[in-house]
């Protein structure tokens, strides 16, 4: 099953678009030093170094995602700092960690800051969205 779009939305916004600027603003930096070593050492630049140094610079954004990417895929996902969004009703709580081989913190955090019931082991996503709204649906909205 794919990720629930609650979670990667907020993920897309507060690290990957930043992450993603602050590697293109350090891969253009590594670019223009390269160039300008190179104009210091040889008084000119062929069009071949040019073409290097954007290269090198698309090389480094490129890997850049990639890690940030992977790096992403394998940490901890995060809601909102105090509530997530299920079917556009918002539900309070704190800062959740959440990765597929974790899901069982999730059912606790989640029994902890909306009900005693204990919520049984969750195996996979669906499971959790499940429990999710159903216990949105008995709370009413939280807005």
């Amino acid at each position: 099953m794919d990720h629930p779009h609650f979670i990667l939305r907020p993920a897309l916004r507060r690290v990957i678009i930043p992450e993603a600027l602050k590697a293109a603003a350090l891969a253009a930096l590594l670019s223009v030093g390269m160039l300008l070593n190179v104009k210091l050492v040889e008084r000119n630049i062929s069009s071949g170094w040019l073409i290097a140094a954007v290269l090198f610079s698309l090389a480094l954004v490129t890997l850049d995602f990639i890690l940030i990417y992977l790096r992403h895929e394998s940490r901890a996902y995060h809601f909102y700092q105090d509530h997530f969004i299920v079917d556009g009703k918002k539900l309070p709580f704190g800062k959740v960690a959440f990765t597929r081989n974790h899901l069982d913190k999730l059912c606790n955090t989640i029994t902890m800051h909306i009900g005693n019931e204990r919520i049984p082991s969750l195996d996979n996503e669906a499971t959790v969205l499940f429990h999710v709204q159903k216990h949105i649906e008995t709370a009413g909205d939280c807005d």
